[in-house]
């Protein structure tokens, strides 16, 4: 008899022991960052010697604005400008510097599969409060974004409510601001 094998979640999930892993992950590193526009952001570092990396970012209200996985070069990521993504890490030889330098080649469109066993995994790391892991599996799983947000629910996560009263022109500084934190925070390479 053989065994039926899901192609939603893939071969690998048979393999993946996500509690297994989430336990032998441990913080490393939390680090306060403060950009050139004076905007605070804590950077959260989980490891496991399994080949595994968790990074978290949080704006001073702990919203999260970005987190990545890394599983042995497989990338899960989720922020909120573009949502969640997943990809690989692929070195690439530059010939002119003759060395190899990693980039993350993204997939087209996420695989659910691999944002399922991220998920999995992140409900195992014993360094996460129990909401905490929820806001990061729901970052993964509904995928919001600033563009998929309403403004009262953006207003209420990263800034305070002046939502009576908040005339489109500020509105539009407020994402410009948001966007270009996110470009010098994790566009600038």
């Amino acid at each position: 008899m053989t065994k039926k094998i899901s192609v939603e979640r893939g071969i690998f999930t048979n393999f993946f022991d996500a509690k297994g892993l989430g336990r032998t992950m441990v913080e490393v590193e939390a680090h306060l960052i403060r950009t050139e526009n004076n905007i605070e952001v804590l950077s959260r570092w989980f490891h496991s010697q399994r080949d595994l990396d968790f990074y978290i970012w949080t704006d001073k209200k702990n919203n999260v604005i970005k987190q990545q996985m890394n599983i042995s070069g497989l990338i899960i990521e989720w922020n909120i400008v573009d949502g969640s993504k997943t990809g690989m890490i692929v070195e690439e030889e530059e010939i002119q510097k003759n060395q190899l330098i990693q980039k993350v080649h993204y997939d087209k469109t996420p695989q659910s599969s691999v944002i399922h066993q991220a998920s999995e995994l992140i409900l195992h790391i014993a360094g996460l409060s129990e909401s905490d892991k929820q806001v990061l599996v729901d970052n993964l799983k509904l995928s919001p974004t600033l563009t998929s947000l309403g403004l009262q629910e953006i207003l209420h996560r990263y800034g305070p409510d002046f939502s009576h009263f908040f005339p489109v022109r500020m509105w539009i500084g407020f994402v410009k601001r948001i966007k270009g934190l996110w470009d010098y925070l994790f566009r600038r390479h």
